[in-house]
C-alpha cells in the first residue's frame, strides 16, 4: 500500500500526471483483490489493511473531484446509511449461501448440508422485521428478509429428506443470487477460489438488472461461440476419420467427378486405377501422381486401424458427442 501511495504522490508532483496516478489506484485495487483471493480458506483478511486502502482511494477521489469534499464515502452518506441498515440481513444471506456452495464444491456428505441450514435458521429467526418504518429502504429490507426466509424454508424442506439433492440445492442458491436478489438492487459476487461471497447494494435496482442482463447476454453469446467451435471441430474430426477409414482397395473406386460420375473406369487387383472414366489408359505421369496419393491413403488407413484397436467405437463416440453439442444450440 505504501509503495502505491508513494507512486501516486510522485505522479501528481510530476506536473499532475493524472493518468499515472489513476493507474496506480487501479493497481492498488487489483493488489487488494489478489490479496483476498490468496487468503487461506479459514483465514480472515486484515481489516485495518483494507480500511487503510479504502480511505486512501476515497481521499484521492476527493482530490480528483469525483467525491464532494464534505462526503466521507465515495457513493455518498445516504448509500452508506442504507448499506448499514441492510447489512445484518445481507451478511446472513451472503454467508448462508457461501456456506452451502462451499459444501457443494467440497463434495461433503448430504447430512452436512442440514447442519448448515439449522445453524442459519437460528440466525434468521433473530432478524427483526422493523415493520414500523415505511421508508423505501425499510420496505426493501423487509422484502429481502422475506426472500431470505422463503429461501431458508426451501432449504429446510430439501435437507430433511435423506435423498441427496445437492444439485437441486445449488441451483436454488444460484437462483437466489441471479434472480431473487437483483430485483431489490442486491448483487452477490462469488470470490474466486472458493473464498466465499460478498454483497453490493445498488440504489437503482433497474440499473443493476440491466447490467446483469447485458453480462448474461455476453456470456450466452460467448458460450454459444464455444459450442459452435466445438461442433465445427468435432465435424472436422469425424470427416477426417471417415476419409481415413476408406481402404486403399476402395479409395479410388469411390472417387467421383464434379458431376457425380465415376472418376475411373478400370482398376487393378490392388484397387489402383488403370483407365479414366472414358476407358482411356492412364498416362505414366498420372499413374505417378496417383501412386503418391495411394501411399498417403494407405498410411491414413493404417492410422485408422490403430485407432480402432484402442476403441472400436471411437467414431460412434465422436458422433454422439457431436449430437450432444448440437442439441445445446
Amino acid at each position: 500500500i505504501m509503495a502505491r501511495q508513494l507512486a501516486v504522490d510522485k505522479a501528481l508532483r510530476d506536473n499532475f500526471d493524472y493518468v499515472t496516478a489513476t493507474q496506480q489506484l487501479f493497481d492498488l485495487i487489483s493488489d487488494v483483490n489478489t490479496y483476498l483471493k490468496c487468503l487461506a480458506d479459514d483465514a480472515l483478511p486484515n481489516i485495518l489493511l483494507l480500511n487503510k486502502t479504502a480511505s486512501f482511494v476515497n481521499d484521492m477521489l476527493k482530490i480528483f473531484g469525483v467525491i464532494a469534499q464534505n462526503e466521507t464515502y465515495f457513493l455518498g452518506a445516504k448509500q452508506m446509511e442504507n448499506e448499514r441498515y441492510l447489512q445484518p440481513v445481507l451478511d446472513v444471506i451472503t454467508s448462508y449461501r457461501a456456506a452451502l456452495t462451499f459444501k457443494y464444491r467440497n463434495k461433503v456428505a448430504w447430512s452436512e448440508y442440514g447442519k448448515v441450514v439449522q445453524n442459519y435458521q437460528a440466525q434468521i429467526s433473530q432478524l427483526e422485521d422493523d415493520e414500523k418504518m415505511v421508508t423505501d429502504i425499510a420496505v426493501k429490507r423487509r422484502n429481502v428478509l422475506q426472500t431470505l426466509r422463503a429461501f431458508n424454508a426451501k432449504m429446510v424442506q430439501l435437507t430433511t429428506d435423506d435423498a441427496n439433492a445437492s444439485k437441486q440445492l445449488i441451483a436454488m442458491t444460484d437462483e437466489l443470487r441471479d434472480v431473487s436478489l437483483p430485483k431489490y438492487g442486491i448483487k452477490i459476487e462469488d470470490v474466486e477460489g472458493s473464498k466465499g461471497s460478498m454483497w453490493k447494494y445498488y440504489e437503482n435496482a433497474e440499473d443493476l438488472m440491466q447490467t446483469l442482463n447485458s453480462v448474461q447476454s455476453a456470456k450466452n453469446e460467448k458460450d454459444r461461440k464455444k459450442i459452435e467451435n466445438k461442433i465445427n471441430q468435432l465435424q472436422r474430426d469425424i470427416d477426417t476419420w471417415k476419409q481415413k477409414s476408406i481402404s486403399p482397395l476402395e479409395f479410388f473406386k469411390v472417387q467421383t467427378n464434379e458431376n457425380g460420375t465415376a472418376k475411373y473406369a478400370q482398376f487393378d487387383a490392388k484397387g489402383f486405377p488403370t483407365h479414366t472414366a472414358d476407358n482411356k489408359p492412364l498416362a505414366n505421369k498420372q499413374k505417378k501422381k496417383l501412386n503418391k496419393t495411394m501411399e498417403a491413403q494407405t498410411k491414413k488407413y493404417e492410422a485408422y486401424q490403430e485407432k480402432l484397436k484402442e476403441n472400436a467405437n471411437f467414431l460412434q463416440d465422436l458422433e454422439r458427442e457431436l449430437n450432444k453439442y448440437q442439441s445445446m444450440l
